[in-house]
């Protein structure tokens, strides 16, 4: 009768098997989250270059220098985004008063450099129109 009333055993030590099962899940949703804010800050980023490289252009004389003053300030990624490689376009076919320029930038992320964990790649692209004003002078 003795054993029929004896007490349970011990659950001493419980937690700590219960932490190292929990714990790398845990950090594999750490690691998700952080790679999944890096990215949104990385396209925030590539999306603010070309909204800064469509402004560019158009405030240029003519369409060879909105060419080169777009790719250059798209080359204003800041380095947080870890563009790799990264491709600029800047289309000034409708450029005279009144008319628009496009700009197109694409970012390719290592997502290893982000997180350290994760292999691969990701592509950002962005595009902006930016008017060029229609009172300004013809060159």
């Amino acid at each position: 009768m003795s054993s029929r009333w004896r007490s349970p055993r011990s659950d001493t030590g419980s937690s700590i098997v219960e932490l190292v099962l929990i714990a790398p899940f845990l950090v594999l949703v750490m690691v998700f989250v952080v790679l999944l804010g890096r990215l949104a800050m990385a396209d925030i980023d590539v999306n603010t270059a070309a909204h800064a490289a469509s402004r560019a252009a158009s405030l240029a004389a003519d369409p060879a220098r909105a060419r080169v003053a777009g790719q250059g300030s798209a080359a204003s990624i800041p380095a947080g985004a870890a563009c790799n490689r990264r491709d600029v376009k800047v289309d000034t076919a409708a450029f005279k008063p009144g008319g628009v320029v496009r700009v197109t930038i694409s970012c390719q992320i290592s997502l290893e450099e982000i997180t350290g964990l994760v292999p691969g790649t990701q592509t950002l692209t962005a595009s902006s129109v930016s008017p060029v004003d229609p009172f300004r002078s013809t060159p």
